[in-house]
Parts: C-alpha cells; structure tokens; sequence
C-alpha cells in the first residue's frame, strides 16, 4: 500500500557551536554550487540567516580574530553561488522586542538540509548577516511567510514549502536543543513532520497556540523552585507569568523580582558592564556544592489546569561566554531581567525540555527530556490534519479504496440476488412437486368415477374427454412418481366430444351447497368438474331410432377460478309437474361399476398459477329444436352434510384431490312432451344433498 512521506530527522552536525555556551548546531547546505553551513534551530523566526565574509573582515579586509570562520559556524560568499537572487537590504524582523535592530542583505536562494541527502528547496528567504548579535547562523522552523516591501508577495518558510511539495507529512515540528553535560554529550534533536519518542517522558497536557505570531510558543510559569542537596527548597517566582519559549537566544527572561530572588539564593551578582551575571570560581565551586535542581512548572495557563514540571540542574546554567560576548573567556548564569513583554525561556530551557508543535492543530507539547546512552531514533509520524496532498494516505490509495469498495458492494448485490432466484427456482420445483405428489396417509384421495343415472344406458363404448396432455389416473397403490402410474395417451387435436347414451329418462331436483376444500395447502390448485344431463327425443348415433326418451350425459373437468361463495344455498326450481313418476325410482337403483380403462378422467392437481392454460373448454350441447329445458348447478356440497348410507354405495366417502368442484344439470323437455308431475318428483327430493361433501 502506498504510503505518505516520512517526517525528516534532521541529523545534527555533531559540533558544539557559539559564543555564549556550547550548543548542539545543525548543518544546511547553501547556494549553488553548495557551501555549508552550521546554524541554530529558532523556534521564533522563519527566515534563515547565515553569516557571510563581512562578519569575519574588518573594514581593511583583515580577520577580526583567528577561527572566527570556524567559531561563527562557516561562512557563505554570495558572489560565489549562481542561484543567489538579491532583494535589498532589510530588517532582520527577529527578536525586536528585546531591541534587535540590525539590518541585512535578503534574497532568494537554494537550501539543502544536513551534509549531504535531505531535502533541498529553490528560491528561499536567505538573509546575508554580519552582525554579532547572532553569532551562528539562525534557521527558522516557523510556518509564517516572509514579507518584503510588497505585502501581496509573501514568501514561504521553508517547513511550509516542505509540507507543500508533500515532502513531510503534516506541518510540524519537535525540537531539543541538547545537553553536552549529559552523559558523553548528548546533541540536539530536529524532527520535521513528526518527532523522537525515545528523547523524552511523555505527558497529557496540551499547550494552545498564541494569536501573537511572533510570540505563540507561550505557556503560563505558574513557579519555580529550587531544591537543594540538603532537600531544603524555596520559591524563586513571586507570580505567575506568561512566558515564550525561544530557542534563538540562550536566556531565562523573568521579572526582576524574580531575579532578585535567585541572586539571593545563589549569591549571583549583576554585571551591568557587560550586561550579565558572571559567575567567578568560587561561586561556582560553591554551586555545585549545593547541587541545586530547579523545577520550573508549566501549564496552558497562569493559573489551574494541569501542569508539567521540567527540572533543570545547576549544569543546565553553567555556561561559558568567549568572545565577542566577552573580551575573556567567563561563567556566567543565563539570567536576564526582563518585563511582560519579554519573558521567555530559551535555549537553556530546552536542554531538558522537548516541545513538539503542530500547527495544523494549533497546539504544542512540553516534556521532560530523557537521557540514557544507546537509545536508537524512534520516530514518530504527526499526520495531517487535512486530506490535501500531504496526507499520509496517497490519492492513489484512496482512488483505489473507493474502486474495491464499489466492487465489492456489487459483488455482495450480485450474490444477493443470485442467491434469491435460486431460492425462488428451488422454491417453485418444491412447490410444483408438492402440487403433484399424493398425500401422506388419511390424505390421499381416492377419487372414484361418477356413474351414469338410470339402467342398462350403455349403448356403446363410453368415451372420455379429450386433455391437453397426459394425466395420471390417481391410485392409492401406485401413486404419481412411482413410475408405475397408468398415463393416458395423447389426443389428436381438434378434440371430439362423445356422449352417454341412456334409454331411461331421468329427472330430479337438487339444491346447491359450498364447502371448502381439504387439501394440502402447498398444492394451491382448484379443479371444476362439469356434468351435462339432457333428456332428449332421439340418440346422435347410428343406434336405431327409439321413442323412449333417452338421458344425455356430459362429464367434464377443467381449473376453474377462486369460486365466490355465497352465504345462502341457491336452490333450483322445478316444475314438478313436468317430470314423469316412472322415471324418480330407477334414480335410487345402484349402479354397475364400470372399468377403470372407461372410467372419466380427472386431472392432477396443477398450481394455481396454471390454471387458466390448461384448463379445458367444454364443447354445448345443443338441445333439439323447439325443447325446452332447465338447468342448475352442484356448488361445494358441504362436508357436515348428513352421511347417508344410500349414497356411499355410489360416490366414495374419501376426500378427493379436488379443490374446488361443481355440477351441473340440464334436463331438456322434448317438444311435445309434458312437464313432469308434481308426484313424480317426490322420490327424487329424497336424494336431496346426498351427494357426499368429501368427493367436492
């Protein structure tokens, strides 16, 4: 996965430089071709100053001192780099608050960081000094620009150039300006984009940027205590304070009343010749006798809220100052008075603080830092605190993340969907199987033909109604699926419709009755079954002509719609006067079985959804010219039914695989012949709702 930049450990040059103290220095690669230089970090400015050949040649060319060139951390000639773009001479815009005035030549130039490797910028504010006010070159790790005359043209820092040109990961910082007392002298830390955990004891208290742009490293001093070898300790801050931390200069600025305590408890002495509180041998002696540690407390704030302490020894103030600080090499204590306006602790302080800050966030750290011989780096990346170019996830990886993500939720759809056609098709062919397999146990129906009304009515070879397809004669022995099913064979279309014959007349009454049917509810399938009985004059066939009225027959089935059942019976009224009495008593008489090859066909139970492609059209039945008749319909007769013995010996009392069922009859008059007696429709009614629920 690609990763963001690192952050840059700036290495530091392993030289202690200066002229108030051995500091730790840093070294930059200048101008083109490249001369190096040794400069301080300044965690006030932003500009870079270095010192050019005036700050070691007088007037007459001659070298102020010998090794001032070495002493003043290298020197850059501007009229030897190719790169050096000019743009006047300015105010040096650095510690004016403590009366810092002096002016130099500025302009554009290349800047390396380190000996050699390290990143390196074009075009960067390079200020030419020569003053002794600044000794050792300055490089200023502040994220504001620098502005010449024309304001609307500010020029970047160089941290803000690095972070723009996604060469560090966030626009930070972390510094330490090392102690060469520790063990076998420790060097300063720079960190660009991140910072070293192994330099120091991390803590939880957060610092908040000033609105002071000049001044924004500040916290509140809420005391300062000093403890000696005998453990006695005192105060030396009368009052809290806001103070700057500032590494360009070496000094502790703090209220005079605050200095006048430390001389006390010290026995220091102010230098008004020089400015400076010297400390002589004695004193010194004197000094590390008492050993004393000095605990300055810190906090966002002048008051509450919590704190830090970092502890400085008495080493930590044992500097020297050479020339041209002094004209003899001395001690001295870096104490200087000072007022509201110019408390700050500088880069004594960060012998033993770390500060880590981060501009993105507007906020920044102060720990104790931590010295033991043979730690290695542990950098520790600060990310960005926006999703520009310099955060530590490329547009590339997020470009791709965006892709999988997508890819991935159309793969999971895709499945989804796949997975629920398959259960729908699993689903139907469970269904449909369901719909053609028997019932389990007392379930399964033993449908059983329906016989003909009347005696000795068969005149020719019954025949069946043509289907649509094969259709399987449903049997308790061998049931749809065993392979051993008798399948009918499939007819010729046109289909042809064949009556019954009978030579007895038959006449009746009935009433209509719904029911419900039992079935398993998988099957969600309904079947009408259609009887047509006529009365007729004459048969159709060949058979020779009779003037005993014959009774016409017409037995068929076909799916039917969702029945709508009405809340009252709808009987069928008959005009009783018209139907012979000779024809009611052969209505009761059993009927001959009939085999199971000429018996009527039923089709197998079929979804629902099918119905209205495989269901059968039941050809008319033309009654002759001038007849007239009646009809009516057998609707769901219902299962509570009285259960009479008679009627057994016709239909089945087993439940049939028939959803939904009804019959109808027509009895046609002949013409000419008279409507049947009121008596002889008597013995009829008895066979009223005989007809067994369970076979519907």
């Amino acid at each position: 996965m690609t990763r963001g930049p690192a952050p840059f450990s700036w290495a530091p040059s392993q030289y202690w430089d200066g002229d108030d103290g051995s500091w730790s220095s840093f070294a930059i690669r200048v101008g083109t071709p490249e001369q190096t230089v040794r400069v301080f970090p300044s965690t006030a400015g932003q500009a870079i100053f270095v010192v050019g050949p005036l700050g070691c040649q007088p007037s007459d060319g001659t070298e102020v001192f010998p090794n001032c060139t070495q002493t003043r951390g290298e020197l850059f000639d501007t009229s030897k780099s190719t790169s050096w773009k000019s743009r006047g001479n300015y105010s040096l815009g650095l510690e004016t608050n403590l009366d810092y005035s002096e002016t130099a030549p500025h302009g554009l130039e290349s800047i390396a960081l380190g000996f050699s490797g390290g990143p390196t910028l074009q075009t960067q504010v390079v200020s030419d000094i020569t003053t002794d006010d600044f000794y050792v070159g300055i490089f200023g790790i502040g994220h504001q620009p620098t502005n010449f005359t024309d304001q609307s043209d500010p020029q970047p820092s160089f941290l803000t150039t690095l972070r723009s040109k996604n060469l560090i990961p966030s626009l930070s910082w972390a510094y330490t300006a090392g102690a060469k007392y520790r063990l076998k002298g420790v060097f300063g830390s720079l960190t660009l984009g991140g910072y070293d955990l192994s330099r120091f004891i991390p803590n939880n208290v957060s610092f908040s940027l000033a609105p002071d742009i000049s001044r924004d490293l500040v916290v509140g001093l809420q005391s300062i205590t000093t403890t000696m070898a005998n453990a006695s300790t005192k105060s030396l801050l009368p009052f809290a304070i806001l103070t700057f931390i500032d590494s360009t200069l070496p000094y502790i600025y703090l209220p005079p009343e605050a200095c006048t305590l430390f001389e006390d408890e010290f026995g220091l002495v102010w230098n008004s010749t020089v400015g400076q509180y010297l400390i002589n041998n004695t004193q010194h002696q004197s000094l590390l006798a008492k050993n004393p540690n000095l605990t300055f407390q810190i906090a966002d704030s002048t008051t509450g809220g919590p704190t830090v302490d970092i502890v400085l020894p008495y080493a930590s103030f044992d500097l020297q100052a050479e020339y041209p600080l002094l004209y003899d090499t001395s001690r001295y204590f870096p104490l200087q008075p000072g007022n509201d306006t110019t408390y700050l602790l500088g880069r004594t302080f960060l012998q033993e603080a770390y500060i880590i800050t981060n501009y993105e966030h507007s906020n920044f750290s102060v720990s104790q830092c931590k010295f033991e011989d043979g730690l290695p780096e542990k950098i520790i990346t600060i990310p960005s605190a926006t999703n520009t170019s310099g955060n530590p996830i490329s547009r590339g990886v997020i470009i791709c993340a965006s892709l999988g993500a997508t890819a991935l939720l159309i793969l999971i759809i895709l499945l989804i969907t796949l997975a629920a056609r398959r259960w729908r098709r699993k689903h139907s062919k469970r269904l449909s199987s369901d719909s053609t397999k028997p019932l389990k146990g007392q379930e399964i129906p033993t449908v059983f033909p329906i016989q003909e009304m009347g005696h000795d009515s068969l005149y020719g070879i019954p025949r069946e109604l043509a289907d649509s397809g094969k259709v399987e004669l449903m049997d308790d022995k061998w049931p749809s699926g065993s392979d051993k099913e008798i399948l009918e064979l499939p007819q010729a279309p046109p289909p042809v419709y064949y009556e019954l014959l009978a030579d007895t007349a038959s006449c009746g009454s009935r009433k209509t009755h719904t029911q419900r049917p039992s079935i398993a509810s998988s099957a969600k399938s309904k079947t009408a079954i259609y009887v047509s009985t006529r009365i007729l004059t004459q048969s159709r066939t060949s058979i020779e002509r009779s003037s005993t009225p014959r009774v016409q027959t017409i037995i068929t089935s076909r799916p039917s719609p969702r029945p709508k059942f009405p809340s009252w019976p709808e009987p069928l009224n008959l005009n009783r006067s018209s139907c012979p009495k000779a024809l009611a008593p052969n209505l009761m008489r059993p009927l001959p079985p009939t085999p199971i090859s000429e018996s009527p066909q039923v089709s197998p139970v079929i979804p629902y959804s099918q119905q209205s492609r495989r269901g059968l059209r039941r050809a008319p039945v033309r009654a002759p010219p001038n007849s007239m008749s009646t009809s009516g319909t057998f609707k769901y007769v219902s299962p509570t039914s009285p259960n009479d013995k008679s009627t057994d010996a016709l239909i089945g009392r087993e439940r049939g695989p028939l959803s939904t069922s009804s019959m109808i009859l027509e009895i046609v008059i002949p013409p000419g012949e008279s409507e049947p007696e009121a008596s002889s429709i008597s013995s009829i009614d008895m066979a009223e709702g005989r007809i067994p629920g369970d076979f519907f």
